[in-house]
């Protein structure tokens, strides 16, 4: 396997989409991937069921692309799964897509753009969605803005499916059951690896009731600020200490308070699916 950017000349993307159960989903997520503008890129499909290989089967009668790579996750969990994904990926720059979300189909092309001129790690602003998404389409061109690293000990600002990096930077710690992409925004950050964010939404994100990101529960918000809790301590930002205190006591209203601002920015659609997800 090569580490290199480079690919025939061209900065080329690994693609990463993990999964458990091939949903209705899954293959907006594949196309998504497959249109974008950059077309040098390879899809890798993670299959982390831990029972049999039908659903490999299953794709493989239904994709036909050849840059598509179907595979399956030797060991189960979604962080493993990842890992492996990562590991198995033939060119320098990694991308990270959820099995039901969406991407700006120019998307690839801009992170390529940053990376070239020296970015190592691109994300995106995102928006939420059910049914169909509805990305930003202004023809002013996005632009770059890095987040700092107190305001990222204070929430994470990114959502997984928005990030592109080098694949050097991105290797997820497996002892975590929960939050690995918020531990490895923060572990870069800590290694002063800059976290630049592009200012456009094009990346639409998928809400639905049996999605990881809204039914996650008590245990979930507790590992999630227990983390917060340990960067925080580990950097010269002590006093953002009552923060994750704070935000783990009101966090499912928070999480609802969210949902029900999206819904009212939302195409009319979506409106009463997004206020009406349990969190």
């Amino acid at each position: 396997m090569t580490s290199s950017c480079y690919h025939d000349g061209n900065f080329a993307v690994s693609i990463v989409i993990t999964f458990r159960d091939t949903g209705p989903y899954i293959f907006e997520a594949i196309e998504s991937a497959l249109n974008q503008t950059h077309y040098h890129l390879e899809l890798l499909l993670v299959d982390d069921n831990p029972t049999g290989r039908e659903q490999l089967e299953f794709l493989e009668r239904r994709l036909g692309d050849p840059r598509i790579r179907l595979l399956k996750n030797p060991i189960p969990g979604r962080v493993r799964a990842l890992n492996f994904g990562i590991r198995q990926a033939r060119h320098g720059i990694i991308a990270i897509l959820d099995d039901d979300d969406v991407w700006h189909r120019s998307k690839l092309e801009f992170d390529v753009k940053a990376i070239k001129k020296g970015a190592d790690f691109v994300c995106w602003r995102h928006r939420l969605f059910t049914e169909r998404p509805d990305l930003e389409t202004s023809t002013t061109a996005p632009r770059l803005e890095e987040i700092p690293r107190w305001r990222m000990l204070m929430r994470n600002q990114l959502t997984h499916s928005t990030v592109t990096a080098k694949r050097t930077l991105m290797r997820y710690d497996e002892r975590l059951e929960t939050s690995e992409d918020y531990d490895l925004f923060l572990r870069l950050q800590r290694d002063q690896v800059r976290l630049q964010q592009y200012n456009k939404e094009w990346v639409a994100i998928r809400v639905r009731n049996t999605s990881h990101f809204t039914s996650k529960g008590w245990p979930f918000y507790w590992k999630s600020a227990a983390l917060q809790i340990k960067h925080i301590l580990r950097s010269p930002h002590w006093w953002l200490l009552p923060v994750p205190i704070v935000r783990f006591a009101y966090t499912p209203f928070r999480q609802k308070l969210r949902l029900r601002r999206a819904a009212r920015t939302a195409p009319p659609r979506d409106q009463a699916a997004i206020a009406s997800v349990e969190v």
